[in-house]
């Protein structure tokens, strides 16, 4: 069907104006590719006593955003290895930061691995060229040998991005074709902030360690944080895990040093309540060979119902733990409660946690209210 002549012009119309918009679009690149060039980034040779000295000093540090370490001993071990016998390691890229320190931007997992065989953290295993020194911690090497890796020249870029978003884009864009980042260290990357440095902080808390047995501590921490975040709204929200986890990330970027105190108070009396209960054989699997939570959906939000029933019912608790622990048995042994159907059907989204946690609050209720 043809055009008519006002639609020939409209359709034109709309043609010079994205070609206009286009054109302003190239200008503005222009000026950001010239701008990138006054940047003198440096580039140089560095030995790596010098930067495990700088690293001890807190002159190079590991920024909030980056990664946790996902290297085993044996890859750690295969480094030293490569080390020992001259091969090419990756280079690093540092970055200077607000406060006038060099943040370590990319290589933090190989810098971390060495820093850890020198410090005697670990042996060797499971080097395949260098089999003699399998078994052997860095104190244990011939001098000459530990003098091979102190002494070990490696290539540093150091850049001067213009501000603190620059680093964080330059980290998401090394690591996007490498190990697929996960939800959580994206989201720690993109909030940081003093929110993100108490889930850290709690996360890798002995006692809460202890309360919740998961073995990664990114996992960990992204568990942390949705307790966390249940707790601040009184109500799971969002739409999954990770978006209530940054929206409690986002809103509660600006909370005072005494909220975020006081925030941590409450969790930690929490935690404590469910320990004294002593209920964990109700609410997770333990694997016998790691000891640690058997990696279900339905074993997280289970401990999310009894966080919440805790949070519910608060100082009632305290003094009816034995009803309470009751009432969870009894849910978990009639196979048509909700908790049990979920186990079967593995049904365990937003609407099915806020059922099952309802059923614990109302039968929690009814036994204590049984003793009263």
């Amino acid at each position: 069907m043809a055009l008519t002549k006002e639609q020939k012009e409209l359709k034109a119309l709309a043609k010079a104006e994205k070609e206009e918009a286009m054109r302003l679009r190239a200008i503005e690149d222009d000026k950001l590719i010239l701008k990138a060039q006054e940047k003198k980034n440096e580039l140089k040779i560095e030995r790596l006593k010098n930067i495990l000295e700088d690293m001890e000093d807190n002159q190079i540090i590991i920024p909030e955003y980056q990664r946790n370490s996902v290297w085993s001993k044996p890859m750690k071990s295969k480094l030293i290895e490569s080390i020992l016998l001259g091969y090419f390691v990756p280079g690093l890229i540092f970055a200077y930061n607000e406060v006038g320190t060099i943040d370590i931007v990319d290589g933090r997992t190989r810098l971390l691995s060495i820093k850890s065989f020198v410090d005697g953290e670990f042996a060797l295993s499971k080097m395949t060229k260098l089999e003699s020194l399998n078994g052997k911690k860095f104190c244990n090497l011939k001098p000459e040998y530990q003098r091979i890796i102190k002494n070990f020249e490696i290539q540093v870029a150091i850049v001067k991005p213009s501000d603190v978003d620059e680093i964080r884009d330059l980290f998401v864009r090394l690591n996007c074709n490498s190990v697929k980042l996960k939800p959580q260290e994206i989201s720690n990357a993109k909030y940081m902030g003093n929110v993100v440095r108490l889930t850290k902080e709690l996360s890798n808390d002995d006692f809460i360690k202890e309360i919740i047995p998961i073995k990664k501590d990114i996992s960990r921490q992204q568990f942390v944080s949705r307790l966390l975040s249940f707790m601040y709204y009184g109500e799971m929200i969002g739409k999954n895990v990770q978006e209530s986890i940054s929206t409690f990330y986002y809103e509660a970027a600006n909370c005072s040093e005494i909220d975020l105190e006081e925030m941590r108070d409450n969790f930690i009396s929490l935690l404590q309540i469910i320990k004294d209960m002593n209920c964990e054989d109700l609410y997770s699997t333990i694997n016998n060979n790691s000891q640690s939570f058997v990696r279900t959906s339905f074993e997280e939000y289970t401990f999310s119902s009894i966080f919440a029933l805790v949070m519910k019912l608060d100082d009632v608790v305290l003094t009816n733990r034995e009803e309470i622990r009751n009432a969870i048995i009894s849910i978990r042994n009639n196979e048509n409660s909700i908790f049990e159907t979920s186990y079967r059907d593995h049904t365990t989204d937003k609407t099915c946690f806020k059922a099952a946690t309802s059923e614990l609050i109302s039968t929690s209720e009814s036994y204590i209210s049984k003793v009263a």
